[in-house]
């Protein structure tokens, strides 16, 4: 696992081959970096890293239906569980 240093208030995270093929991503390429209370996610900067997120959402939303003996829904509780579902994604437990 690659470590990440700062020098001179920069970040540096070095990625391999590997890891730039999961993350999609290429030379050059800008990441957004979202900070939360001791941990960072990083994610795709731009427009088709944004529409390629959307996809996703659409298609988790797509995907949600109301099973045989499961109460129905209302909207609010749809939202709750993409809600989850992307969170979980974004911490690696999808694929």
């Amino acid at each position: 696992m690659p470590k990440a240093h700062i020098e001179d208030g920069e970040l540096r995270i070095p990625l391999t081959a590997d890891m730039r093929e999961k993350f999609h991503v290429q030379e050059g390429e800008e990441l957004n970096a979202h900070v939360f209370a001791g941990s960072m996610t990083l994610t795709r900067a731009g427009k088709e890293a944004r529409r390629e997120a959307w996809d996703r959402i659409h298609s988790l939303i797509g995907s949600v239906e109301v099973r045989p003996g499961q109460p129905d829904m209302t909207g609010e509780e749809v939202n709750q569980m993409v809600d989850e579902e992307v969170k979980a994604y974004r911490r690696g437990r999808r694929a």
